[in-house]
């Protein structure tokens, strides 16, 4: 009887989508329940006999041994969770409960797949360090990066990167380098870019010749594509693949609100007309510049520049033509500048040069007049040919000044001495 109804309760254990294992003082699977293939993907038949720690995530195998070590010696194990590889390749999320059985010389373990919560619990780590990585950092790269390196830890089986997609140009780039294959397929990873960001919505394509695969998820900014997140790997597990598009909903919130505020930082801080700084942003740039002067790093100087008879075109050509012209002023005075210098519009038609870390006083003559010939050649308005030119100050420091507001008033009176003598002329 007590046969028959030990054979009954086994049959009942084959319906539990737990696996109960027996494990020998040996390490040796003797039985595992039918509800093992559904946890670890093998057939009962395929782990029995075998060493229990060979199923074990390399990761996890020291634990584990520890664990039934402490199994074996008494203690009883509830909720000791740890990972297996299952025979598919994929990661199995287990907890267990474990005793040791003196009579028989064998541990008697449940083990219970608790990936669903793991996914939950995942999501919810990225959600955080996402976020948190949105708030800490300042620099947009080092964001990015920051992202894949969460990304990468809570799936270590996948390559993740991220790629920014400008759609009115076409231009991809990657803030942190694919790492999906190796270099050998950055090529195929942009190709994969362009057909993500022209289906708009998730592509799964191979990479080279090795079995590995590209997910491309499309980062979306309502309609627009903004991005897309790049993950390689042998092969995605319907969690992982579901988690990825999960965090590609909060990375393209995270990229949408970057670019916001960098497109409110850059309206608050330049000329919406010429895109040029503004007086808040060129005295910032100062001030530095001043600091860095007085450590003995470098002379700066000013230049003041007042557009001569502008008030004529707006009169002919309305403010619009004036506009206009004013950008055309502002694409040639940068052109007669380094990349390091600060070209700023004070308002009407007023520009403000800082040029740092100067050669010489001659130097900066050199670049005055050079400005001075590219606003003296014609320019093109509502189809007709114009000519202006300009009344340029110039301010020296430490000779002029050595404060922001001293360089500005010698540089501001130089300017109205250039045009008290005829303009297009520089005055120091």
């Amino acid at each position: 009887m007590q046969g028959k109804a030990f054979s009954l309760l086994e049959t009942y254990v084959d319906f539990l989508l737990d696996a109960v294992c027996v494990v020998d003082d040996e390490g040796l699977f003797v039985h595992i329940s039918a509800g093992g293939e559904r946890v670890f993907g093998y057939r009962p038949e395929e782990m029995v006999g075998k060493p229990m720690i060979g199923f074990v995530h390399p990761d996890d195998r020291e634990r584990t041994l520890q664990a039934a070590d402490e199994v074996v010696h008494g203690a009883e194990k509830i909720g000791f969770e740890n990972r297996y590889v299952r025979k598919d390749g994929g990661i199995a999320y287990l907890s267990w409960s474990a005793r040791w059985s003196e009579s028989e010389r064998l541990r008697v373990a449940v083990a219970r797949d608790v990936g669903e919560r793991r996914l939950g619990s995942l999501r919810q780590a990225a959600v955080y360090a996402i976020s948190e990585a949105a708030h800490g950092e300042g620099d947009p790269d080092a964001l990015f990066a920051k992202v894949v390196g969460i990304l990468n830890d809570l799936m270590p089986t996948v390559r993740i990167c991220i790629a920014l997609y400008e759609e009115d140009s076409g231009e991809i780039r990657f803030p942190v380098a694919p790492d999906a294959g190796g270099d050998a397929h950055d090529a195929e990873v942009l190709a994969h870019c362009r057909a993500v960001a022209a289906a708009g919505k998730p592509v799964l394509a191979g990479l080279g010749d090795g079995g590995l695969e590209c997910l491309g998820i499309p980062l979306k900014s309502g309609n627009r594509t903004i991005g897309m997140l790049m993950a390689g790997s042998a092969g995605f597990r319907p969690h992982e693949t579901e988690l990825l598009e999960f965090v590609s909903v909060q990375v393209a919130a995270t990229i949408e609100r970057r670019q916001l505020l960098q497109r409110l930082r850059h309206l608050a801080l330049h000329d919406a007309l010429t895109r040029l700084a503004n007086r808040e942003l060129f005295h910032d740039r100062i001030r530095r510049a001043l600091h860095r002067n007085r450590r003995g790093k470098g002379a700066l100087a000013l230049l003041f520049i007042d557009l001569d008879k502008f008030k004529e075109i707006n009169d002919r050509f309305g403010h619009a033509g004036g506009d206009t012209l004013l950008q055309h002023v502002s694409r040639r005075i940068l052109r007669g500048v380094r990349e390091s210098d600060t070209v700023a519009r004070f308002g009407g038609d007023e520009f403000v040069v800082l040029l740092e870390d100067i050669e010489s006083g001659q130097w900066v003559r050199g670049v005055a007049d050079n400005i001075l010939q590219a606003l003296d050649q014609p320019f093109e308005l509502a189809g007709e040919t114009v000519r202006i030119s300009a009344s340029i100050g110039l301010a020296l420091s430490p000779e002029h000044g050595e404060d922001e507001k001293q360089l500005l008033r010698r540089a501001d009176e130089a300017m109205y001495a250039a045009k008290s003598a005829g303009g297009n002329r520089l005055h120091l």
